[in-house]
């Protein structure tokens, strides 16, 4: 999305302070460090020629929620547990703005969804592809009886539901079995 930005500034002509404001375009998807140059809005020249070219290096403020490598957006979306075991639909933020997606049952925690060509778009056409890592949220504070629901779940639970803990146990097991026959 192109941005207009208001700047200010004051330069120096022949022992005068002067104070310019300029409206400038800054193209979509322009990174940080990026040099605009404007042309004719510089310092004028000492022989009384055309004005020099005005140089802006940009400075692209820090997202809160993305984290930003090359044109490609990455935030990390807390979903509950409920949501992450028995899967539904959360809400994803993009420079867009914000759209929903369906979570599949049994999603881990640290799961990276893609979503191509949501991620940042340049003023050339060129678009990024947004990640999203799924971050389960481990619910905290729980009452008596929020505990007592748990505890009967954990009951039912067996390791068929649980299929990386049973491989990992089997794995445990394996490993102690195999020492104690050497």
């Amino acid at each position: 999305i192109n941005t207009d930005r208001k700047i200010s500034f004051k330069y120096f002509d022949y022992d005068v302070n002067k104070n310019k404001v300029l409206n400038v375009t800054i193209p979509a998807g322009v990174e940080n460090g990026a040099v605009l140059q404007l042309s004719g809005e510089g310092n004028a020249s000492r022989n009384g020629g055309r004005n020099g070219n005005l140089l802006l290096v940009i400075s692209v403020k820090p997202s809160p929620i993305f984290e930003r490598e090359n044109f490609d957006l990455f935030v990390t979306v807390p979903v509950s547990f409920k949501t992450a075991v028995c899967g539904g639909e959360i809400e994803i933020p993009a420079p867009d703005g914000v759209f929903t997606t369906k979570l599949h049952e049994g999603t881990p925690n640290g799961e990276v969804l893609r979503f191509r060509g949501r991620g940042v778009r340049t003023a050339r056409g060129m678009v990024g592809d947004l990640y999203v890592t799924i971050e389960v949220e481990v619910p905290k504070n729980l009452t008596r009886a929020q505990r007592r629901a748990i505890d009967e779940f954990e009951r039912d639970n067996t390791l068929k539901n649980n299929p990386k803990r049973k491989a990992f146990l089997d794995e445990v097991a394996k490993l102690y079995t195999n020492k104690e026959e050497e």
